[in-house]
């Protein structure tokens, strides 16, 4: 999917069909009903009563999909824990309430408040909030149109918006595209505003993982523990070896043509993206299966998905394990959940966030081992 036809369609409209796809489901899926996300569940709602916002706020998210300990989706029940916890100040919140507003999900559609909720978390930093509050900002709903804003506010966002954005726009870039609608003097101005604005967070962490001093949790690297439990217990090295072999498409389908454990499944074609999937052969294996995504047909591969066996009781608990270790979290538009466990070295050129991916089926929870492929 690419940002084209801007005058035919808003701005906001484009941008956020790319950013409801941000996150693209395993052709494999894990079915098995597992106590631990019971447990999960019960402990997660216990700490959102305590008044945790980012509880609160996975809380919200497991109501508005109806996973973990919601069960079925309660978009009302959504909205109040993310209201609780952007209360609080909690950004992350304050972003998924404005686009609950926005959607008009739980709550009655209102821009206004779309806006209002997407400003407290676009001046904490978010991105994601920043871009949408930009959008907002071009196509005037919620507030009056006014481009210089919305510039501002774009060219804040640009920069912290994960890689995997430009690769499903084409490569677009949301500020060029708002920048061909404005004058020399409207651009002049939106830049001076972008070099005076200065984040003011509104809520600090107490000292906890991916917090503490050391530099951002996007550039820490994982931690030789994780590395441990990746190679021990998820066959890492099987899926470094496919990475380092796939330097174009056509080439990682020749490496995986002769893989003695693999078996091609199906490809989809989701522009400017294609996905092959593959099935592992030996059912006892700790991986099930792989979703390997590529920029083009005959581009590099960007993203690898190792799917976990869900009847592996050992690799289960492992997997909740990691989990329970991530540096990171954020919620996905299918409803799970991707944590970050930091990032790996693969050569001089290029460099792997690695992350794991808690989803739900209608059996239960799955999980799914996830390298992006980045260039430094």
């Amino acid at each position: 999917m690419k940002i084209n036809a801007m005058k035919k369609s808003s701005l906001l409209d484009a941008i956020g069909l790319i950013l409801l796809i941000l996150s693209v489901p395993s052709l494999t899926h894990a079915q098995d009903r597992s106590l631990l996300d019971e447990l999960y569940g019960q402990a997660l709602r216990e700490k959102a009563e305590s008044g945790d916002p980012r509880a609160q706020t996975a809380l919200g998210d497991e109501y508005r999909m109806g996973v973990g300990a919601a069960k079925t989706p309660d978009l009302a029940k959504a909205a109040y824990w993310y209201g609780r916890a952007a209360e609080k100040g909690f950004a992350k919140a304050q972003n998924y309430l404005g686009e609950m507003y926005k959607l008009g999900e739980g709550v009655p559609q209102d821009f206004s408040k779309a806006a209002f909720w997407y400003h407290r978390a676009a001046n904490q930093g978010d991105a994601i909030a920043q871009l949408s509050l930009g959008t907002l900002y071009a196509d005037g709903r919620g507030v009056p149109k006014d481009l210089v804003e919305a510039y501002k506010w774009i060219a804040l966002a640009e920069p912290n918006l994960p890689e995997i954005f430009f690769l499903l726009s084409g490569g677009v870039s949301p500020l060029r595209e708002v920048e061909k609608l404005m004058t020399p003097s409207e651009i002049l101005l939106g830049k001076r505003l972008v070099e005076k604005w200065n984040p003011q967070p509104e809520w600090e962490p107490e000292k906890h993982e991916g917090s503490a001093a050391g530099g951002s949790v996007d550039m820490k690297p994982v931690s030789k523990a994780t590395l441990d439990v990746l190679q021990r217990d998820f066959r890492m090295a099987e899926a470094l070896a496919i990475i380092e072999a796939s330097p174009t498409r056509s080439a990682s389908r020749d490496h995986l043509r002769s893989h003695q454990r693999l078996r091609f499944l199906a490809t989809q074609e989701q522009n400017p993206m294609v996905l092959d999937g593959y099935t592992v052969i030996d059912p006892k294996s700790s991986i099930i299966g792989y979703s390997f995504f590529y920029y083009g047909t005959k581009g590099p591969l960007v993203i690898a998905d190792a799917a976990v066996n869900p009847v592996h009781a050992d690799v289960i608990q492992s997997a909740s394990s990691l989990v329970n270790a991530a540096l990171d979290t954020v919620s996905n538009p299918d409803g799970s959940r991707m944590y970050f466990l930091g990032l790996y070295d693969l050569d001089r050129s290029r460099v792997i966030k690695i992350m794991i991916r808690r989803g739900q089926t209608p059996m239960g929870p799955d999980y799914a081992i996830r390298y992006v492929v980045s260039q430094r």
